[in-house]
């Protein structure tokens, strides 16, 4: 009894929301925040959603 109590809760646990890139500040513009922005992680450009691609050519 106490077993499937306990996989119900983990259930709900797992099933929770995650911030946006996990904390990291979400960029509006360039796509980039230096040193800080990973490969696909959440951002707007030109009030479009989209993802990062850090590269050189981006200047990230």
């Amino acid at each position: 009894m106490k077993f499937t109590i306990i996989l119900s809760l983990a259930a709900f646990v797992v099933a929770t929301p995650m911030p946006q890139n996990a904390g990291r500040p979400v960029p509006d513009g360039a796509c980039c925040v230096a040193n800080t922005s990973l490969k696909q992680d959440v951002c707007t450009l030109n009030g479009a959603s989209g993802r990062c691609v850090p590269s050189g050519s981006a200047n990230c």
